[in-house]
């Protein structure tokens, strides 16, 4: 699966965010780095699957079609 720059980007700043949250809420205890790789692949399912509800919302409306 070919991912953008972008896509990684937002993956890792997703994973960020959730990673920072779990640390603030609840200090004495951070992370595993088990932990860590699995919000980072539930952050790569959340992406991915947005990326591709929204292509299929593109789709549906017309816009892959060339315009002339």
């Amino acid at each position: 699966m070919k991912a953008s720059v972008g896509t990684v980007v937002v993956i890792g700043a997703l994973s960020l965010v959730v990673w920072t949250a779990v640390y603030l809420f609840n200090p004495s205890t951070p992370l595993t780095q088990a932990e860590t790789v699995i919000v980072v692949g539930v952050c790569a399912v959340v992406v991915f699957g947005f990326k591709w509800v929204a292509s299929s919302i593109a789709r549906m409306r017309g816009g892959n079609e060339p315009h002339a």
